[in-house]
């Protein structure tokens, strides 16, 4: 197993270690191998901002954030991009947070499970919309049949409190389900909006209005939404419970 180090205060072209860490996670990430039992550890405190996509496209890789509450390291997406794009099986980030920066898009998403992959585990992390920022999808699945993408203990929370003609789009989801298998135990979904157009239209859309998608089972398990709930594609947002 080889475990590599991230932390602001680290080097592109230092070793990874503890004392010499990478400065991100893709710099890290690059260093990694299929199905080798990869780790990388995002020391206390790590903070890094995305303007490019980080495509985590190696089999097997494990990120693990060490530190608790705001401790804990914190990506922020700043720009019209997906921030993180899961494109390779049997990965797991762990104990890390995701905030939406001031030039994050309304069609950014903090991250998207693409190309039908899955195996793909989200545990004990915080998926943030912050105040004065507005976005479409915190996250995006596009999984496929028998390869669930799970999420584990997670927070999505939306903080939007920018004014009706601020966010002229509405804040849509936290989580759209295109196809695929997803679990999601344990979550929970925080909708703290200041006004009406601030709200998620709902917490999770399953499947959408497009053709040839293939929507797997979708299993809510000891979660809890304070916020205005799930919609289907059948059913329109704006009257879901």
């Amino acid at each position: 197993v080889t475990d590599t180090y991230g932390n602001p205060a680290g080097t592109e072209g230092g070793p990874g270690t503890m004392m010499e860490p990478y400065d991100t996670i893709a710099h890290a990430y690059a260093y990694c191998t299929a199905n080798k039992g990869d780790v990388i550890i995002c020391k206390p405190g790590h903070a890094e901002t995305l303007t490019a996509t980080t495509a985590m496209s190696t089999a097997g890789v494990t990120i693990v954030g060490l530190g608790n509450g705001d401790n804990r390291p914190v990506i922020t997406v700043n720009a019209a991009i997906n921030g993180l794009t899961i494109c390779a099986a049997n990965q797991k980030i762990h104990n890390v947070k995701m905030v939406t920066g001031a030039s994050y898009g309304i069609t950014s998403k903090l991250f998207a499970v693409t190309g039908g992959y899955g195996k793909m585990t989200f545990s004990k992390c915080h998926f943030q919309v912050a105040a004065a920022t507005k976005m479409y999808h915190l996250g995006y699945i596009l999984g496929a049949k028998g390869v669930p993408v799970n999420f584990e203990d997670c927070v999505f929370e939306n903080l939007s409190t920018l004014t009706m003609a601020g966010n002229a789009t509405l804040q849509k989801n936290a989580l759209l389900i295109r196809t695929g298998d997803v679990n999601i135990i344990g979550c929970r979904f925080i909708d703290m909006g200041a006004q009406k157009k601030n709200k998620w239209a709902a917490c999770v859309k399953c499947g959408s209005t497009g053709t040839g998608e293939d929507l797997g089972n979708i299993m809510f398990k000891d979660t809890v939404f304070t916020c205005r709930g799930v919609a289907i594609t059948s059913r329109a947002a704006a009257v879901s419970p």
